[in-house]
């Protein structure tokens, strides 16, 4: 459960770095 956790945090926290490209990552995973 952290694992996933930790997982999505990086996600979300790339997303915000990259702006635009990030929304793209974030439906993805959505």
């Amino acid at each position: 459960m952290g694992n996933k956790y930790n997982r999505v945090l990086l996600k979300l926290s790339g997303e915000a770095l990259l702006g635009e490209q990030g929304h793209g990552i974030d439906a993805d995973i959505l």
